[in-house]
C-alpha cells in the first residue's frame, strides 16, 4: 500500500486564505489556470532591475536646522 498523505508543510489551510487566494486555488484545482506569456523576457530583465534598485549612482546631502526638525508643539 502506498502512503498518500500530504506532508504537513504542503497542506493549504483554506480558512486562512482571502477571497482572491481562494479563487486562485479553486481555479488551480479545476485546471483552469494557463501559463503567463512573456515570462522569459521578464526573467531576463529581472536581475538587472534588481541591481539597479540598490545601485548608488549619486550622493546627496540634506541640511536642516534643529528648529525645523524639533518643533515643540
Amino acid at each position: 500500500m502506498v502512503d498518500q498523505t500530504v506532508p504537513e508543510e504542503e497542506v493549504i489551510v483554506t480558512d486562512q486564505l482571502n477571497a482572491e487566494e481562494r479563487e486562485i486555488l479553486e481555479k488551480f484545482e479545476r485546471d483552469e489556470l494557463r501559463p503567463a506569456t512573456g515570462v522569459d523576457r521578464e526573467m531576463a530583465i529581472a536581475p538587472q532591475a534588481a541591481r539597479n534598485t540598490f545601485k548608488k549612482d549619486s550622493a546627496s546631502r540634506c541640511r536642516a536646522s534643529s528648529t525645523s526638525i524639533c518643533r515643540e508643539g
